[in-house]
């Protein structure tokens, strides 16, 4: 598990009521890991649906705008991301996993 600093510009502007996938390049991430984020500011009504690995060395961030107006997001932020990574899956679940 590693934490990675990102600069990130969400797409600008997003439109009311609306989401966007957009994909940044992230050196060393690969299919399969595991993202989260962190918005390193707050932006009235923007929110992230989902991230994801979507090809090596590739993010792909769902943004989302719950407000009825677009929404002009600030460019060029640090976002953290932890990435987790699993070498391999055990066969079957743990017993407490439905």
């Amino acid at each position: 598990e590693c934490i990675l600093s990102v600069n990130i510009s969400p797409p600008t502007p997003l439109a009311a009521n609306a989401t966007q996938g957009t994909t940044y390049a992230v050196q060393g991430v690969q299919l399969g890991d595991f993202l989260e984020i962190n918005k390193p500011s707050h932006t009235s009504g923007l929110s992230i649906g989902n991230i994801r690995a979507s090809a090596a060395n590739q993010i792909a961030i769902q943004w989302v705008n719950s407000t009825t107006s677009q929404i002009v997001s600030p460019p060029n932020e640090n976002y953290l991301i932890v990435l987790s990574r699993f070498d391999s899956f055990p066969n079957t679940p743990p017993a407490n996993i439905a």
